[in-house]
């Protein structure tokens, strides 16, 4: 991804197509999650979601995804015993993993917005080099 100039062309072309989208349908993502380690996991997209617990020298707990970075509240994937991936067989197993929820801010005095673009029922999509910032770890 680094120094590819074809990578950068296309990051901004979907960041693009993205905030048109969020512009478009003026509408607010709902709590949204995403297992941390594992398979289709946000730290195999991208490694630095390893590192989102970390504190900079300044004390910030946060990460700028290089990669998109899609999130689910499907009643399927949100068990009692935890978050599940599908199998590919139509069946949700449980993933061992920490959870990510994505609370997604309104559109500031800007116009900027600052959350999901909801891309189906229950899926939403962040683009590349969108911040994220560790606000609080739960049991």
């Amino acid at each position: 991804r680094e120094r590819d100039q074809s990578y950068a062309g296309a990051t901004h072309y979907l960041k693009n197509i993205l905030v048109k989208r969020l512009h478009s349908a003026n509408e607010h993502a709902p709590k949204l999650f995403w297992h941390l380690h594992g398979r289709s996991s946000l730290s195999e997209r991208d490694a630095a979601w390893s590192t989102i617990e970390k504190a900079d020298p300044t004390g910030f707990q946060g990460i700028v995804s290089t990669a998109p970075v899609r999130a689910s509240y499907d009643s399927r994937r949100l068990q009692e015993e935890g978050f599940t991936e599908n199998s590919f067989e139509g069946v949700y197993k449980p993933v061992n993993s920490d959870v990510v929820c994505f609370e997604s801010s309104l559109t500031d005095g800007q116009g900027i917005h600052h959350g999901a673009a909801m891309i189906n029922s229950h899926s939403g999509l962040f683009p590349p080099n969108t911040l994220f910032k560790l606000v609080r770890i739960e049991q």
